[in-house]
């Protein structure tokens, strides 16, 4: 009797052991899912590329011979920045903004101020302009359009200071701005605009403007 639950037990126990390998399967599957990393080992992103600026520099000015607060053009004609007076050596005149004549006016110096190209020698542009005053008529004899003309003297002359120039076959008047002023030969002179067109003269471009 003895014998056979022993024999029995036996057998439970054998049908209960696991089989070889049974356990160690499903561990090594889990192993397989898991990729190995070394936890000292720590990945850095990707340094980005390094994206080199162009510098950029200012145009260099060369200082004149008329002083400080002058300066020569750059190449491009421009002068330093905040500088709007622009010198001509020629006609030793110089032009602010105000000038008729600022656009096409190519700056062979630059002033700083129009102080500083006074200092210099250089004459506003409107300087003979603004010394004509109306008493100087009374020292010219009334020209053939009453009194502010003037017959034009030798050469096509008219009186100091006087700039617009009359053609009485066209009966257009011309003022220092007209493209043809040079090449006009004034038949008679007017002290200034007002005076040519009470004498029924016609401004040069009175067309182009609508007038």
């Amino acid at each position: 009797m003895t014998s056979a639950v022993a024999d029995s037990a036996e057998a439970n126990d054998a049908d209960v052991t696991p089989a070889a390998g049974f356990l160690a399967a499903p561990a090594q599957a889990v192993a397989s899912e898991q990729p190995a990393v070394d936890p000292l080992i720590i990945e850095e992103p990707a340094a980005s590329p390094t994206v080199e600026l162009e510098s950029t520099q200012a145009p260099q000015f060369t200082p004149t011979s008329y002083g400080a607060g002058s300066a020569l053009p750059a190449g491009d004609g421009s002068g330093p920045a905040g500088w709007e007076v622009k010198g001509n050596a020629d006609s030793m005149l110089f032009h602010t903004p105000a000038s008729p004549y600022y656009g096409r006016t190519k700056a062979e110096v630059w002033f700083a101020d129009e102080a500083t190209a006074s200092a210099a020698g250089f004459a506003r542009w409107d300087a003979r302009a603004q010394r004509v005053e109306v008493p100087t008529l009374l020292d010219i004899p009334d020209g053939p359009y009453g009194p502010g003309s003037a017959a034009a003297g030798p050469r096509g002359k008219g009186p100091e200071g006087w700039e617009v120039k009359g053609n009485a076959d066209s009966m257009l008047f011309h003022t220092p701005d007209s493209p043809w002023y040079k090449r006009t030969r004034a038949e008679v002179w007017f002290v200034d605009q007002a005076r040519a067109e009470a004498a029924g003269f016609t401004h040069w471009d009175a067309t182009e403007r609508g007038d």
